[in-house]
Order: C-alpha cells, then structure tokens, then sequence
C-alpha cells in the first residue's frame, strides 16, 4: 500500500471516530432529555422519541460529516450561512411564539412601526402601546405556550376590533431596531391577514437579516475570521437571531461596525468612495440605535485613516455629521423620547434616585459591579450558554455548557491574530486597540448600569436583570485586546485557508451543542 493511500485510510478513520464518538453522546443527551419530558399533548411518545433520535443522532453525523468534507475549500463567511440558517430555521420551528423572553411585546413594538407608531402612543397610565387587532397575540402564553396552539391557530385571521394593546419596555427602543422584523411584517400584512404567518414571516426577516450582516462582518474582519465565526453559532445567539427579538440586530451591527472599520483601516485602499462612506453612515445609524449599551463601538469610526476620506478637511466634516447624528440617536432619542416609557415596575426602584447615587457614588457602584459578577458568576455563565432558555424556564444539560465553552475557548487559543501593517511599514495596533478598549469598557459600564437603574432598587448591593447573553457582543473584544499578535510572516490559516483544520472540531462541537439545544426545546414545547 503507497504512503498516500495509507495516509488517507487514517485520516478517514480518525474523523470517523470522533464523529461516532459525538453520535453516541447525542444519543445518550437525548435520552436525558426525554426522560425529563415524559408527558406530550399534542402527539405521541414514540413518534417524539423517534424524531429526536432522528434528529440528534443523523443530523449530527451529517452535519458533522460536510464540515470536515469542505475544510479548506469554504470561506469561513459561507461556512457560516450555511451553519447559521440550518440552525436558526431549526429553531424558529421548534421555539413557539412568545417562548423567547419579551417576544410578545417586541411583535407589538413591530406591529406598531408598521401602523406609523414610530413614537408610541401612551395611555392614561403612561404605558406606551398601539391600537392593534385584538387577537394579534391570541394564545401568546408565556408560561404555557406550545407548539400545538401555533399549529391550531395558524390559519386564524387577524380580528377587525382593534385594541389598545401595551409594550412600555420594548416602546423605548428606537424604530431602527426593529427594521428587519418591520419590514417582514408590512410585507407580508399586505398580502396575508393572519398574525401566526405575519409574525414568523417577522422572524424569518429578523433571522436573515441578522444573518446577512454577520456574513460580512466575517468577510470583513482582516483577522480572526473562525472566532467570530464560532461565536456567532452559540446557541444563545442562535436562540435570539431566531425570534422577534432586537438582540439579533445588536450583535450583528456591533461586530459589523468592528469588521468594517478595521477592514477600511487595514485592507482598504486609497480613497473611500461614496458607497463606503453611505455604508458607515448607515453602520453608525444603526449602531447608535440598536441598543444603548453598544453605541459606545461608534467610537470605531475614529480608528479610519483621514487620507481615506480624501483630506483632514473632509474628515473633520464627516465627523462632525457622523457626531450629530450618532448624538440625535443615541442621546436625543433615549433621553428625550424614549425615556417617558420607562416606567418603575419593580418594587423599590426609583430611576432617578438611582442615578443620582451612581453619579455621587462611582466607587460604590463599582463595588456593586464587582459583587454582581461575584454572586451571580454562575448564573451568568449559565444564561452566556444557554443552559436557561426561555423565561428561565427551560433547562437545558450542563454538556450544552461545556460543550459549546470548549469550541469557542479552542478556537480563541488556536486562531492567530495577525499584526498587520502599513504601506510604510509602520505598525498600526495602538490607536485600534486603544479605541477597542475604550468601547469595550464603556459598553460594559453600560450594561451594568442599565439593568441598575431600570431594574435595581434603590442602592442594592447587586445588579438585577443581568444575563450573561448580553456580554456576547463583547466575546470578540476581548478577545482581540488580550490575545498575542503574530507578524504576517509567522504564518495563519484563518484568512487564507478559510473553514481549515482550525476550524473543524469547534464547529463540530458548536454542531453538537445546538442540536442538544433544539431538542431541548422540541421536547419541552411539543
């Protein structure tokens, strides 16, 4: 036998093991799973136990199977989109309407925009709302929703007696937010009147939307294209790219805005044209509206060579329009508009007590801080890694946790980051990661600091309402700013060789978590 034909025989018989191995793992996850699960209302046991083995077992090993058949041949962005909507159309099907935490208001804050209600209206209570069809949200029960009232009722058209329906908590966001979900829902009004069809039409715009601008934040980005690849596939972020949620929109515009900057810093060439600076402005827009928490990363802007928008001058000019905008979105609209719908429903809270303490008391809300992540340390990882779905009500198996932790821990340690350089020479890290750092920071302060005043009472010793899934748009972040930079000619596999060696085994196991996942969820809601 040739050297050639016995390498191939073992480079069969490896990948062949490891994925038997991981198809006996599913099967026994499954088991754990269902005996969890014992009563169905809507069909059969055996037909439930047949389609999760089905599913879990072949699905793995298919999937499993095509991520080592095209390593090295597919971009690290196609292997994305193919992963990505494999799983996120798998958990639109299995994830009823309003199971996704808040999702019954974010489709009333979309059903809304689409009526006009850009600024919401409010009631006598001061709870912002839309006049919508009474049965817009008919069987949306959070606690005891399944996916047999999605089936009953999804023929059901859209009732003509409208009603003064509330959703103060998600009224605060900008329209921006929900533009992709927007969208999806006035097409599909102007042709269908049943609000099941509109309302996953909503998710399906959501889903793909996110999933486009995630595709070319990868493109983009010159370095570490398999991190965010991997990161973008954690269950958790499948879970809310998959529903009617903003959070989708967050993640994918943050590390969209990362990538471009970067790529026009590094890769770009010469000028900027028109089309590139129209595109940073839409980038900014949407950043600065998504989500409060991450509008810091406008910041990214200043890491842009002057020379690549012609002269100081027009630099200096597009800064001063980029600044007025980002602070009409990002200050004007929070602070002037959507504040009035920020309404105290937890006992003890007083917003405006509350921030005057953090402002006369810096060092003890970071003492709140530092508590936060001690106390709630677990609970943060377990919500980071979607072992809590749902309104905390679906458990998921703790080999979610470590499976999906060590796909991304390995491919953060075995991808490189490459120190790239100028046309001169010059190494050009220190303003990037100084600017990086800065926005990481500050979003972090953020993040804390919103949940402390809308949700806190009064001078708590701990923050309250704080998830781990909120600390994903900021994985990559970090990782950039503590991971050692190689030179170009140390060699790197992530954006030559695109979904290499390096990236098989996590996304195997990326695989292998949302499988269990979704299985989890079919079980539950079925």
């Amino acid at each position: 036998m040739s050297d050639s034909a016995e390498r191939s025989k073992s480079g069969f018989w490896g990948p062949a093991a490891g994925i038997f191995a991981g198809a006996v793992l599913m099967f026994f996850t499954v088991r754990w799973i269902l005996a969890k699960k014992p009563e169905y209302n809507w069909i059969s046991e055996g037909t439930v136990k047949t389609a999760s083995y089905i599913f879990a077992v072949a699905g793995f090993a298919a999937v499993s199977f095509f991520i080592l058949k095209v390593r090295g041949r597919l971009k690290a962005e196609t292997l994305f989109i193919i992963l990505y909507l494999l799983f996120g159309l798998s958990y639109m099907a299995v994830s009823p309407l309003s199971s996704v935490p808040d999702e019954t208001e974010h489709m009333l804050r979309t059903y809304g925009i689409t009526l006009g209600d850009f600024i919401p209206p409010v009631n006598d209570m001061g709870e912002g709302g839309s006049y919508v069809p009474e049965n817009l949200i008919y069987m949306w029960d959070r606690s005891g929703t399944r996916l047999r009232y999605m089936s009953d009722n999804f023929t059901m058209k859209a009732s003509e007696y409208q009603v003064f329906l509330t959703y103060s908590n998600t009224a605060f966001y900008s329209p921006l937010t929900y533009l992709p979900q927007a969208v999806g829902v006035l097409l599909t009004r102007l042709v269908c009147n049943r609000p099941y069809v509109i309302a996953y039409v909503g998710r399906l715009f959501e889903l793909v939307a996110s999933g486009i601008l995630i595709y070319y934040a990868i493109k983009l980005m010159p370095f570490g294209k398999n991190i965010l690849l991997i990161l973008s596939l954690l269950p958790m972020n499948m879970y809310e790219c998959a529903s009617l949620s903003g959070d989708g929109m967050a993640y994918a515009v943050t590390l969209l805005i990362i990538a471009y900057c970067l790529w026009l810093r590094v890769e770009k060439e010469g000028r900027m044209s028109t089309r590139d600076i129209v595109f940073l402005y839409i980038l900014l827009a949407l950043v600065a509206s998504c989500k409060i928490v991450y509008a810091p990363f406008v910041l990214m802007a200043f890491i842009i060579p002057a020379e690549r928008f012609g002269s100081r001058k027009e630099y200096a000019a597009h800064i001063t329009c980029a600044g007025i905008m980002i602070f009409l979105l990002a200050v004007v609209w929070p602070m002037g508009i959507g504040s009035r719908y920020l309404l105290e429903y937890t006992e003890g809270v007083s917003a405006g007590e509350q921030v005057k303490y953090v402002i006369t008391h810096p060092a003890s809300f970071l003492q709140v801080m530092i508590y936060t992540l001690i106390e709630e340390g677990e609970w943060l990882f377990k919500t980071y890694f979607a072992a809590s779905l749902s309104y905390f009500s679906v458990g998921c198996n703790i080999l979610v946790i470590f499976v999906s932790a060590a796909g991304l821990i390995y491919v953060c340690f075995t991808e490189k980051i490459i120190r790239c350089e100028d046309e001169t020479g010059l190494k050009i890290w220190k303003r990037p990661s100084v600017i990086l750092g800065l926005a990481t920071f500050v979003s972090v302060i953020f993040t804390f600091l919103s949940l402390y005043i809308e949700w806190t009472p009064y001078r708590a010793g701990t923050v309250q309402g704080l998830q781990g899934r909120y600390f994903i748009p900021l994985t990559f972040q970090a990782v950039y700013l503590f991971k050692k930079k190689y030179d170009r000619i140390s060699g790197s596999t992530d954006d030559k060789e695109g979904a290499g060696l390096i990236i098989a085994l996590p996304a195997i196991l990326m695989c292998m978590a949302n499988l269990m996942v979704i299985i989890t969820l079919f079980v539950n809601y079925v």
